[in-house]
């Protein structure tokens, strides 16, 4: 459900505007209604302090990645000084990481020095430089291509003289001795070599290779300041908002800019709260229940299971203020789609085990929500895989009861494609569960409608509601000739009727009558109820590619058993390696096409309109 709100107007003399915000934040209650675009110089120092904040943790995190890549164990790299504070971490971090960036760069100017000289080998410059001063010839470096550097006729140059060095990769790379003052020159390109040699650019290479190692290091020690750091990032956010708060008053009319006034929101169950400490610091407000036009703040407020699943209605948006909040419906029918997409009791007990470890183990706090929806996804993923064609890590239950433990939950396999089963078989439960589904969505709709639309959209939602289960009755009735169904013809005509009714006329009551748009409503009513309930097909084909995988894995997989003396071992690695795949590859499919239903069928029927944006109160920095 959506916490109750209670609209507050404040107004405030200029001077008091910041002492009224700070004693609104000491309840943590408040929401302010923040002006889009409000920019200060203090904002912007906040924000550039937070990404401060948040480079330096990137950095730390890299830092950390890239020895776990090298294999290096870093766990006890560690400060020994921990009473810095975090602002002063995160300078040290930046400037430390900065300093090795310059040297990376000198070392990557060094590497290309020494891909130059590296084809000529190591040789002294103090050496060569003395050669021309006996000899009275210089040395030149260059490079050429192999073909024409053979077909090339030195003997027509006299005051040149060439020796090759190395040969590689369709090149030559080879020295000229060139008389001083000589004008001849010869067709190949001159190498611009560095001036110093092969192993003093090693050396100077070794020598920044250490000292960015030796920077990692002081970066990986700062991993004791991580908490800190995040810390200061949720006090920067805090003050972020207590400032844009701030810039969000605006001048009363009339006043010259003495009074301010600014838009806020609290809940409802604390408006008592408020009212003693707005009473007691003698600020003027006008408190009332909002307008159905105001931005009200949403806070869902939900029970701990319930409460779980607000993660899926957050992934999409949250609803405005004014409708029904649809995450206790979404924990009824998500876990029914995950279990009868991932269809396997086997991989639901490890599921069901790993969020068990996850909430006994890191998984606290906010984290604590993602273990409860795994649990519970694990858990209805367990029962699903008895009840649904019973398959345990691909192995069929109700074909292996000789097994004591199988031949027991047999007995509560419902869903099955045994011909005796004419009617629960698991292609037509999925469009069963659909239709159920999509009307439950309409119902819904209906009483949403009720509590904020006006009478014609009020009576369009009920005509849907009476339309669309009359047509899928009549076409499994006359249609598909299902006798049990066919007995109800007048009910389901009847729906069909009086839904055309309110669809086409009494939707037009209280607004300009419109029986063109009337009618295109009921097409696109009788024409999207196919295409909704045949997206449902998707649960019963996921479940059944599952299923498949996992059998052939296990056909697969005991073949091996068959080699001699090592064909087990072979076997349970295979086994184990195939179904961890299968399992991965299934949660994928079995959370992603559950959100498409829930957040394309589900919201569609009933006439979502989102929108809402985060309860967010004033808080004060901790």
């Amino acid at each position: 459900m959506i916490r109750k709100m209670k609209k507050l107007s404040l107004f405030v003399f200029h001077e008091d505007r910041e002492k009224t915000l700070s004693d609104l934040a000491s309840l943590g209650l408040v929401h302010i209604e923040i002006i889009n675009g409000v920019s200060s110089e203090n904002i912007e120092s906040i924000s550039s302090k937070k990404n401060d904040a948040l480079k330096a943790k990137n950095i730390i995190n890299n830092a950390l990645a890239e020895a776990k890549k090298a294999k290096k164990d870093v766990s006890n790299v560690k400060a020994t000084d921990t009473s810095k504070k975090a602002n002063e971490v995160i300078e040290a971090v930046i400037n430390t990481y900065q300093a090795s960036d310059k040297l990376k760069a000198e070392r990557d100017a060094l590497r290309k020095e020494l891909s130059i000289i590296a084809p000529f080998g190591n040789f002294s410059f103090y050496k060569v430089n003395g050669l021309k001063e006996k000899t009275g010839y210089g040395i030149l470096f260059y490079s050429a291509n192999a073909k024409e550097y053979n077909d090339y006729n030195f003997s027509e140059v006299k005051d040149i003289f060439t020796y090759t060095i190395k040969e590689e990769s369709g090149k030559v790379y080879f020295v000229a001795f060139k008389k001083e003052g000589s004008e001849e020159n010869i067709p190949f390109d001159i190498v611009n070599m560095p001036n110093q040699s092969y192993n003093d650019i090693n050396e100077k290479i070794s020598k920044l290779d250490k000292e960015i190692e030796n920077n990692d290091t002081e970066i990986i020690k700062n991993q004791v300041y991580m908490e800190s750091i995040n810390k200061e990032v949720d006090n920067l956010n805090i003050s972020n908002h207590f400032e844009e708060a701030k810039e969000s008053f605006v001048a009363s009319e009339g006043t010259e800019g003495k009074i301010l006034y600014v838009e806020a929101y609290l809940p409802k169950d604390k408006e008592t709260e408020v009212k003693t400490l707005l009473d007691s610091k003698k600020i003027a407000y006008i408190m009332e229940d909002p307008a159905r036009d105001d931005k009200v703040p949403v806070e869902l407020k939900n029970n701990k299971y319930s409460g779980a699943y607000e993660l899926i209605t957050k992934l999409f948006q949250l609803p405005n203020y004014f409708e029904i909040d649809l995450t206790p419906m979404i924990a009824v029918f998500y876990p029914l789609f995950f279990a009868y997409c991932f269809g396997d009791s086997g991989y639901g007990i490890v599921l069901t085990i790993v969020a068990l470890i996850g909430l006994f183990t890191v998984l606290k706090g906010q984290l604590r929500g993602v273990g409860i929806l795994a649990l519970t996804l694990g858990i209805c993923t367990t029962i699903m895989g008895i009840i649904n064609g019973g398959s345990f890590f691909g192995v069929s239950i109700p074909a292996n009861t000789q097994i004591p433990i199988f031949a027991t939950l047999s007995k509560y396999l419902i869903i099955t494609d045994l011909k005796e089963n004419w009617f629960l078989t698991p292609f037509n439960t999925a469009l069963l569960i659909g239709v159920l589904h999509i009307c439950f969505a309409l119902l819904v709709g209906v009483i949403d409608r009720i509590k904020t639309s006006p009478i014609g959209d009020i009576l369009a939602a009920v005509g849907k509601l009476l339309f669309i289960p009359g047509l899928v009755l009549w076409f499994l009735g006359d249609m598909q000739k299902m006798e049990v169904i066919k007995q109800f013809s007048t009910v389901y005509y009847a729906l069909i009727a009086v839904g055309l009714v309110f669809l086409v006329i009494l939707s037009n009551v209280g607004k300009k009558p419109d029986v063109l748009n009337s009618i295109l409503g009921v097409y696109f009513a009788a024409t999207g109820i196919m295409g909704d309930t045949l997206s449902y097909i998707r649960l019963f084909a996921l479940g059944a590619s599952g299923s498949i995988l996992a059998l052939v894995i296990n056909q697969i997989g005991l073949s091996f058993k068959a080699i001699p003396g090592v064909g087990v071992v072979i076997m349970v690695v295979f086994l184990v390696l195939g179904h961890i795949a299968i399992f991965l590859l299934n949660i994928l499919g079995a959370l992603v096409h559950p959100l498409r239903l829930t957040f394309v069928e589900f919201y569609n029927n009933v006439g979502f309109e989102g929108g809402g944006k985060e309860y967010k109160p004033l808080k004060k920095v901790a």
